[in-house]
């Protein structure tokens, strides 16, 4: 057996691996899409495990990972592992099988070199605009037309338009707004490379831009503030002063301009009948907002309300406190849903164990222990980064 050829053969193939993997979970992003890719979806995480362990057999002795981070995945890892045997009566093997898998994923993109990183990112950058851009064509079709779609597949129900004064795209509106911040900094990380594409890059650009406003995301809205404080600090050139007035005009125009966009979305939405397209029942029916609402209330998808997450992270906690230590185990959670949430919320709201926050969602699987140990690796990261952007700065001063 000839272990150079079969290596070199598996380092070209890591980069293929590594990008179908990422474009899956990007498409994935929607549960309908995840439901059809779902299969496709386990294929490649057990290539994806596959590859590491080959990596590892491999090249064990050249790999070069930041030990602190590391040591802090470990402890995370070890909460989680500790959770699934504090919870063993229930979905051990399934709860181990996460725990190896969330292990894979973080030492993959860690062991990938770092040329192939910096195409692997030119890739996934390149992908993100192509999804971006369609998902709000089709976002934009649906509001200009004033339609929501409801169907519903199994015990799953979807929803696609304009619903509760927002506008509900390919995936949910704070996502998607997510989504598109992502697009618009991975398009100037292309603009910046010199891409022939940047005339449409600058174009989507104002498209994201119009898209996000367009989602109505407070949280969304927030963290692209944080990021330009980052920015006018770390990357703006002048004095501290001048820094913060870069800040508070940037903000201000970007928050205006943002609040003007998403109150004249919900000014056209309600202004007119909605047409809700009903493809269970193979019929269409206009009606007025409110009665849309009624049709919401139906369905009962408490997290398209403010005070809908409020009540969500509320119980959830509840539920959590339950087991603070060590959590139920990220399998175990949906089990013991039904003592916490009725069952329009449980197929609506809480598909996947998502309590529609990170802190609170691992708080309940994997108790204080993972909620300390994620905090932690959140901090060390940010860490890193800001010491990335001074260091940075003062080599270009230099």
């Amino acid at each position: 057996m000839n272990f150079s050829k079969m290596n070199e053969c598996f380092e070209k193939s890591k980069l293929w691996i590594s990008y179908l993997f990422v474009f899956i979970s990007i498409l994935s992003m929607s549960s309908l899409i995840y439901k059809i890719t779902n299969p496709i979806y386990k294929g490649l995480s057990a290539v994806v495990v596959l590859s590491i362990c080959l990596t590892l057999f491999f090249n064990w002795k050249r790999i070069e990972i930041d030990k602190k981070f590391l040591t802090l995945f470990g402890l995370l890892v070890g909460s989680h592992f500790l959770s699934a045997l504090i919870n063993r009566s229930g979905h051990l093997l399934g709860n181990m099988v996460e725990i190896f898998f969330m292990l894979a994923y973080v030492l993959l993109f860690t062991m990938v070199k770092p040329d192939q990183l910096r195409k692997l990112l030119g890739m996934i950058a390149g992908t993100i605009q192509i999804v971006s851009f369609a998902s709000a064509i089709f976002a934009f079709a649906l509001l200009l037309s004033r339609v929501l779609i409801l169907f519903q597949i199994g015990e799953n129900s979807y929803y696609y338009g304009v619903m509760n004064g927002r506008l509900w795209g390919l995936v949910n509106p704070n996502a998607s707004a997510i989504f598109s911040y992502i697009s618009i900094v991975f398009a100037m990380y292309l603009i910046h490379k010199g891409s022939k594409y940047s005339v449409y890059l600058k174009i989507n650009n104002v498209v994201q831009l119009v898209y996000f406003a367009t989602m109505q995301s407070r949280g969304a809205l927030l963290s692209v503030l944080l990021m330009l404080v980052f920015y006018c600090i770390f990357v703006t050139r002048g004095r501290f002063a001048k820094k913060w007035l870069t800040f508070l005009v940037a903000s201000i125009l970007l928050t205006g301009s943002n609040i003007g966009i998403s109150y004249l979305t919900s000014v056209y939405i309600s202004a007119a009948k909605a047409t809700v397209i009903d493809l269970n029942k193979g019929k269409s029916y206009s009606e007025t907002d409110s009665d849309v609402a009624k049709k919401n209330g139906e369905l009962h998808l408490i997290e398209t309300t403010p005070s809908g997450r409020t009540y969500i992270w509320k119980n959830a906690i509840k539920m959590g406190s339950a087991k603070p230590l060590f959590g139920y185990g990220v399998r175990n959670v949906s089990d013991y849903y039904t003592k916490y949430f009725s069952k329009f919320e449980i197929e609506n709201s809480l598909i996947g164990g998502n309590f529609h926050n990170i802190f609170v969602t691992i708080f309940v699987s994997s108790g204080f222990l993972g909620l300390i140990s994620f905090i932690l690796i959140i901090a060390y990261v940010g860490f890193r980064f800001v010491s990335y952007l001074v260091k940075s700065k003062k080599i270009v001063k230099n």
